[in-house]
């Protein structure tokens, strides 16, 4: 059985974690560019940890409409 989990956040919510993913991703990764942030990942230069932020906040995105 899989156990599965719903999220839910305001919409300020998510805009602020994606302001904090963002200012993580410019200070860890020297860049917030998504392509670039899908490039790290892709290469296998992330742990799993760092893959995960990664696609949090590209799911943050996708949810806010950017």
């Amino acid at each position: 059985m899989i156990a599965m989990t719903v999220e839910t956040l305001t919409r300020r919510e998510a805009e602020t974690e994606r302001e904090e993913l963002v200012d993580e991703m410019r200070t860890r990764f020297e860049t917030d560019d998504r392509e670039e942030l899908r490039n790290l990942t892709l290469s296998g230069d992330l742990n799993f940890q760092q893959i995960g932020r990664v696609n949090r906040l590209r799911t943050l995105d996708y949810l806010l409409g950017e």
